[in-house]
């Protein structure tokens, strides 16, 4: 709506209240969260928005993060504030209700603003981090080190219906699958995560117990039904092992192989070995 020369008068004078709201991602289990973005609004002077550009700063607390639907979520978000055109109610509130689960949009709070690009980049400065070089994590690394091998492997070994690395969308909360793949008569789902910067029991077994949630809900799905579950586990840091095993002891539920690596550099050396890619036959008896 555009602002008559009077109103802009009273707003630059007064600085009226506007809102600004937080945006941020929390992960759906621990409850941890990391800020993203920051919304301002203003009933006269308009509304600015600002998203961190590398989403992938989410992944230092959810290392199994869609990425393709938070980006969706923050398009979604952008179109409602695009569209926005009442000046006596607030959008950051109705987002609010609507965005409270992953991503988050926090309960709007009263500021004053006179112009809200300078405010946004004040709130984004003191409440977002600054855009790093990040690695990606160790749980991404390591499956990105079996989805190299385990897929060359399936095929060769004469495996078919082959996918590697994705999100299976149909689960409570989205599920990452390395590889599947289907031999003979049975479908075969490798998931992989990765201890090696989890330190403490208490942080190994809340890791253990969202991937044990995961592969349950996985299994719950008509099509994976009868398919076989393995579980490529990297292990911590030889300082954080001492009680590993009992945290290990959750990835044991609902699955039917689970198998331990060193390192990311252990993988070409063990896989070929367990698989035995002289058959597919073999590869269809994952746990049996």
């Amino acid at each position: 709506m555009v602002m008559t020369a009077s109103e802009k008068t009273v707003a630059a004078t007064v600085g009226a209240l506007g809102q600004y709201s937080l945006v941020s991602y929390c992960h759906p289990l621990r409850g941890e969260r990391v800020n993203i973005g920051v919304l301002v609004w203003h009933p006269w002077l308009g509304r600015q928005w600002r998203f961190a550009k590398n989403l992938q700063r989410v992944r230092s607390i959810d290392e199994n993060a869609d990425l393709d639907r938070l980006r969706r979520d923050l398009d979604a978000i952008q179109e409602t504030l695009d569209s926005w055109d009442r000046i006596d109610h607030s959008p950051l509130a109705v987002l609010a209700s609507e965005f409270r689960y992953s991503l988050v949009v926090n309960q709007p709070l009263g500021v004053r603003v006179q112009d809200p690009a300078f405010t946004l980049e004040r709130f984004f400065g003191m409440l977002v981090a600054p855009e790093p070089f990040m690695r990606a994590s160790s749980t991404v690394q390591f499956t990105r080190a079996l989805v190299s091998q385990l897929g060359g492997l399936a095929k060769t070994a004469g495996a078919q219906d082959i996918r590697v690395n994705y999100v299976e969308e149909e689960t409570f909360q989205p599920v990452r699958v390395a590889v599947s793949y289907r031999s003979e008569s049975a479908m075969v789902l490798w998931r992989a995560v990765s201890f090696a910067s989890v330190a403490g029991f208490e942080q190994q077994v809340t890791v253990a117990k969202a991937c044990y949630a995961d592969n349950a809900d996985l299994k719950t799905l008509p099509k994976y039904k009868d398919a076989k579950l393995a579980m490529a586990v990297q292990v911590p840091k030889p300082a954080d092992r001492a009680d590993f095993p009992r945290a290990l002891d959750w990835l044991h539920r609902d699955t039917d192989l689970v198998e331990v690596f060193e390192s990311r550099d252990s993988i070409p050396q063990k896989l070929p070995q367990l698989l035995n890619p002289g058959g597919a036959k073999i590869l269809s008896s994952v746990g049996a």
